[in-house]
């Protein structure tokens, strides 16, 4: 790591969130199949790398990817890469984005939800025809959480970096007035973008 590197991830590491960025690799999750994931190695490039490249993170511990300890080994300054060594991997500082500047796919999520899940959705008040409606309640809490950085990792793995986002679905018709408090389950994906897995999951407190 030369100098200007150094500079470079000392000064993302002042700014509240941080973009990574492998200069010398195109490929993002994007590039791989959602069902079969990144393999272990992309050419020169390893899958950890890959499945953030290009991706926004909140900088602080436990909501951004885990990076490599130096700390007990003999690693020259030079050979410390961000994520491993020799990683090609940059942050770059970036200020808190805004919530419209996210993008959610949910991908027929809420199909998914209102077949397996009917019962539940139907027991706060919401019928089917109300789907349109509650997808806009997910999307809009998910772009404002995630942006607030009121998410939490869930696990990082070939699929790339799963997150789970905090909502409070208000309740409608004879449940208006309640509130329920749900995980919701997200893939971060490139440029500000997350897709759905789990619309609405487990029970937070």
């Amino acid at each position: 790591m030369n100098n200007d590197e150094l500079f470079r991830n000392n000064v993302a590491d002042l700014m509240p969130w941080f973009k990574v960025v492998d200069f010398r690799n195109p490929l993002t999750l994007d590039d791989f199949s959602y069902e079969s994931g990144v393999p272990d190695k992309v050419g020169d490039h390893c899958q950890k790398c890959v499945t953030v490249n290009q991706c926004y993170f909140k900088n602080e511990k436990d909501k951004k990817p885990e990076e490599f300890d130096y700390s007990n080994t003999d690693i020259s300054r030079f050979e410390q890469g961000l994520y491993h060594p020799n990683c090609e991997c940059k942050k770059l500082g970036y200020a808190t984005p805004m919530s419209a500047e996210i993008k959610i796919r949910m991908d027929n999520r809420m199909d998914y939800l209102f077949d397996k899940k009917n019962g539940l959705i139907k027991a706060w008040g919401y019928l089917d025809s109300d789907k349109k409606e509650l997808e806009k309640i997910i999307v809009e809490q998910s772009k404002n959480n995630y942006a607030s950085g009121n998410y939490s990792i869930y696990k990082h793995d070939k699929y790339g970096f799963a997150i789970t986002i905090y909502l409070t679905i208000p309740g409608k018709g004879i449940k208006l007035g309640r509130f329920y408090k749900r995980k919701s389950g997200y893939i971060v994906y490139p440029n500000k973008t997350l897709r759905n897995t789990t619309p609405i999951g487990g029970i937070w407190k």
